[in-house]
């Protein structure tokens, strides 16, 4: 789970770092473009090379068998906390390269690579998250005490400047990395058949596109009316909650 997850900081660090010099030289509808057309790319792979295995399971539940895997209610905690930890990241990662240009007064280019060192280090801190997670037996740990750095953390993003920047950057990119692990390797375990796994990434997943979509609309909002610095203060909370949900799933 660990080596799968980081196809999240390995797409935005390419597109971080390919956007600005693309919108440069070719316009920003260059950008949506190169998107579409590394999406068809995908879709011809996947069609052309992807196979289920054999042996996963084919067996079709009831309706009844879906409705109690839907019901589990550490199933919903867990989407709820990935839900906090997108809102926060995502907030983060949409509208820091604005910070940075607008009131560090850095280019576009370098703004966007600062703002790429949290998904840099994650490509090596969500595997070594996972390893560290099977090695203590726990996914709770490894999605609770992370979180509750990356909250401390969010403290720094909108008073650093200067070196300070990329060593804050850096740092909530290591503690970043082992959430998702943690989070996609508990879904099998708290679902009550292997046949259901599929339901509960669904679920995580709503939970993971509603932080997507909510994070940066509110924050965005919260940066205008009352300033970078304060609508940073307010990630904070939502890490908190995303801690809670943690806790109160019932994870090993």
């Amino acid at each position: 789970m660990g080596i799968w997850a980081t196809w999240v900081p390995v797409g935005n660090i390419v597109m971080f770092n390919l956007a600005p010099p693309l919108a440069k030289s070719r316009g920003w509808q260059s950008v949506w473009w190169a998107g579409a057309a590394f999406a068809a790319l995908t879709f011809v792979l996947y069609a052309l090379f992807f196979r289920t295995p054999d042996d996963a399971p084919k067996e079709v539940q009831r309706s009844d068998g879906i409705g109690k895997g839907m019901a589990n209610a550490s199933l919903w905690l867990v989407s709820l906390s990935f839900l906090c930890f997108n809102w926060v990241v995502l907030a983060l990662a949409t509208f820091y390269p604005t910070f940075l240009s607008s009131f560090r007064n850095m280019g576009l280019a370098q703004a966007s690579f600062l703002a790429s060192l949290p998904m840099v280090m994650a490509v090596f801190s969500s595997p070594l998250g996972g390893w560290i997670s099977d090695r203590i037996g726990s996914r709770k740990k490894i999605i609770a005490i992370p979180l509750v750095v990356m909250g401390a953390l969010l403290l720094f993003p909108f008073h650093a400047s200067g070196g300070s920047i990329a060593v804050v950057m850096i740092l909530i990119g290591i503690v970043l990395g082992p959430i998702p692990t943690a989070t996609f390797a508990a879904v099998p375990e708290v679902m009550p058949s292997p046949q259901l796994i599929g339901i509960g990434m669904g679920i995580v997943a709503l939970g993971q596109n509603l932080g997507m979509v909510a994070g940066p609309a509110v924050f965005g909002r919260l940066a205008e009316s009352i300033g970078w610095a304060a609508a940073g203060y307010t990630l904070i909370p939502v890490c908190a909650i995303g801690v809670l949900a943690a806790l109160f799933a019932r994870l090993r």
